[in-house]
């Protein structure tokens, strides 16, 4: 399985999805459309789409992975 079949659904209104381990490394597609996405250093190995405010801080790396 690689990180453009993975889906990280967050189908509901709430708090901002947080991203902030300098370590920390995801594989997926975040979906938040009634939320924010923050990422602050790590590594995310796909994409993020979020009906709020998409923040991409100091060190923050995302490697974009299409649909095939």
């Amino acid at each position: 399985m690689t990180a453009n079949n993975i889906l990280w659904n967050f189908p509901t209104a709430g708090s901002d999805i947080q991203f902030f381990k300098p370590v920390a490394v995801a594989f997926g597609t975040f979906l938040a459309p009634q939320r924010g996405f923050i990422q602050d250093h790590g590594d995310l190995e796909g994409a993020a789409i979020a009906g709020g405010t998409l923040k991409f801080h100091s060190a923050a790396l995302v490697n974009f992975c299409p649909q095939p």
